[in-house]
């Protein structure tokens, strides 16, 4: 009777072993469904270097964002690196994907971001000219918009990937735009003249045509993106055909240094309505542009 009641329970507890495996599979099975698999895409360069790109691709798309994260000049970032896994974009790549969005997050190492800032000469920039091998290359469904996106110091790569790329990129969004910042000398994206880039402020925003949404949060702590600066870009953009000013006050989820990506100026915490916003802004111009 007793080798019976043992028999018994080691049976019971090998079945329940085989149900508890069961359905752990079935669970790590609709994780991976949930996420997205990374695509690497990189483009040959006229050098040493070569510019890559995360990308995800959902089954509907409905619009590509062209992603500029930080870049980080303290350390020059080695062929095919990805970005710091911290960075808005690269925390929120498969959020912005389940909203339909095919994601290319352009590696920039920070040698290339200096080079693209520091000479357009009239739209024939190296770096330039890989970005546009990296849109050409996405292969999205005809009709998908492709948009340029950038977070702190990437959304200057982005507002000048706007600028000079205007044919083919049909709307910006910058997040916590940095306005000021170190000089950088800028040729060609300037009328016959030579500028230092010291911000987005210093950027010719006049020759931004594409609808554009400035994201701040209301209470960014980093000195060189103050929520006030949202206002002044904004007053700037005089041939955009529509733009926005959005706030969020979200409280982060921890504490950390004012400019760090984690903190109130990379919208941790608040990532949710961030994307709702983008999300709501796309949809908006696809309306107008439906009718």
């Amino acid at each position: 009777m007793f080798l019976r009641f043992i028999e018994g329970r080691q049976i019971r507890f090998v079945l329940l072993s085989i149900i508890i495996a069961i359905i752990s599979g079935l669970i790590g099975r609709q994780a991976a469904a949930a996420s997205l698999p990374e695509e690497i895409m990189t483009v040959s360069s006229r050098h040493e270097e070569r510019l890559s790109a995360i990308v995800l691709r959902p089954e509907r798309p409905r619009a590509i964002l062209l992603c500029f994260d930080e870049v980080d000049q303290s350390e020059t970032a080695g062929p095919g690196d990805s970005p710091p896994s911290k960075t808005f974009f690269r925390r929120n790549m498969q959020l912005l994907a389940k909203r339909g969005f095919v994601v290319v997050l352009v590696n920039m190492p920070s040698e290339l971001y200096e080079e693209l800032l520091g000479d357009f000469s009239n739209g024939n920039s190296r770096s330039l000219r890989e970005i546009q091998d990296i849109a050409a290359h996405i292969n999205a469904p005809p009709g998908c918009p492709l948009w340029a996106a950038g977070f702190d110091n990437g959304s200057l790569l982005a507002t000048a990937a706007a600028i000079q790329m205007n044919d083919i990129i049909q709307g910006l969004i910058v997040l916590s735009p940095p306005a000021t910042g170190p000089g950088r000398k800028m040729k060609g994206l300037m009328t016959h003249s030579v500028k230092r880039i010291r911000g987005i402020l210093s950027m010719p925003l006049h020759r931004v045509t594409t609808p554009t949404l400035i994201l701040s949060h209301g209470k960014d702590r980093c000195g060189r993106t103050p929520p006030s600066a949202a206002l002044r870009i904004q007053n700037l953009l005089i041939h955009a055909p529509s733009f926005k000013v959005r706030y969020v006050y979200g409280k982060p989820l921890k504490d950390s240094p004012p400019c760090h990506p984690e903190s109130e100026h990379g919208f941790f915490g608040s990532e949710g309505e961030i994307i709702f916003l983008i999300h709501s802004f796309i949809a908006e111009y696809e309306s107008v542009n439906s009718r």
